[in-house]
């Protein structure tokens, strides 16, 4: 993987653990205000950092580092991301990802992997020759996801620049529609995992009415009804997910009994229970909807010009810590779980 910056000790960046930063370059979205400008724009310029150097640091500080932040940039778009992760939790780290959420197949793969195993294995029920004239269902079972097949990362931040519209995103370089960031945020709000929302507001794209109207679709996304994981489609792609996440390797998951499936199975049906070609199995990474949903924290933060993408932005006074503070008020009724960075 492409590493062009790489911060060996952080305080901040993982809430609640010592960790370590690594920057990669590159991003699909062009922010006017963003402050890593040379990771952006001019990351040719930066010097690369050896995969063997980083793991050389993460070798010898075992027990006095928590966690990996990975961050960007935006690293879904990484190629070998996916081998990269999986190679620091096998050295017990937790990992971190920040993301823009324009990559709704890389994060679905990353938060539930158990999805690769279920979509290679389905099981059918055959009719038998001799009872072929009998009414008999003809169904397709899929195996029940191993509950060892966590997800790859531990923690994951989003960015949510604006309103969750396709104007308002063209104002931060997004090309394709805001579709893959709802998607994201679904999936998100599908994971067990921790999960933090940030926003920098800027005085000329953020007002009282739009952070509101923030507030009122993060809402809905986190705390209200939502679709069923599998309706959370991503796109279909010819390659696999080994391909898009470069992943050369990965262990296999030892597979269920097919003939204790079927028996299952063929005894519920007996008992008249109902039963349909897409039954959901009890899901381990289910989360039911509610108003006590506290692993997701959204925070606004302050805006700090002088290294901006946008050379004009450098000029853009902040809001106050007054005015801020005015806005997180606003939205906290709707989102209760809003907080001032």
């Amino acid at each position: 993987m492409i590493i062009k910056g790489f911060e060996k000790l952080s305080l901040s960046d993982y809430p609640g653990k010592v960790s370590c930063v690594i920057f990669t370059p590159g991003c699909n979205l062009a922010c006017p205000f963003c402050h890593n400008r040379d990771l952006v724009k001019n990351s040719l310029k930066l010097k690369p950092i050896s995969e063997n150097n980083v793991f050389e640091y993460l070798n010898k500080r075992k027990g006095l580092v928590d966690g990996v932040v990975i961050t960007g940039g935006e690293p879904t778009i990484q190629k070998e991301l996916g081998s990269f992760i999986k190679r620091i939790k096998s050295l017990g780290y937790k990992v971190k990802l920040d993301s823009n959420g324009t990559r709704p197949d890389i994060l679905k793969i990353l938060l539930f992997p158990s999805l690769r195993a279920r979509a290679r294995s389905n099981l059918s029920i055959q009719r038998h020759p001799e009872r072929e004239s009998m009414p008999q269902p003809s169904l397709t079972w899929r195996r029940i996801p191993d509950l060892t097949e966590l997800p790859y990362i531990d923690f994951l931040a989003m960015d949510v620049k604006t309103e969750l519209t396709d104007y308002a995103y063209k104002k931060f370089g997004l090309k394709t529609g805001v579709s893959p960031i709802i998607k994201s945020l679904n999936l998100a709000a599908k994971s067990t995992l921790p999960v933090e929302l940030r926003t920098t507001i800027i005085p000329k794209l953020h007002d009282e009415k739009v952070i509101q109207k923030m507030a009122k679709q993060l809402s809905k996304i986190f705390f209200g009804p939502s679709p069923s994981l599998r309706s959370v489609s991503t796109g279909r792609s010819n390659l696999s997910d080994d391909v898009i996440l470069g992943i050369r390797q990965l262990p296999e998951t030892p597979e269920s009994d097919p003939g204790q499936v079927l028996r299952s199975r063929a005894t519920q049906d007996s008992r008249g229970a109902r039963m349909t070609r897409d039954e959901t199995p009890p899901w381990p990474f289910r989360v039911r909807p509610g108003r006590h949903n506290d692993k997701v924290k959204w925070y606004l933060q302050t805006f700090r010009p002088g290294t901006c993408l946008d050379e004009k932005f450098n000029g853009v006074k902040p809001y106050s810590k007054e005015e801020m503070q005015k806005l997180v008020d606003a939205a906290k009724p709707i989102f209760p779980s809003v907080f001032l960075r």
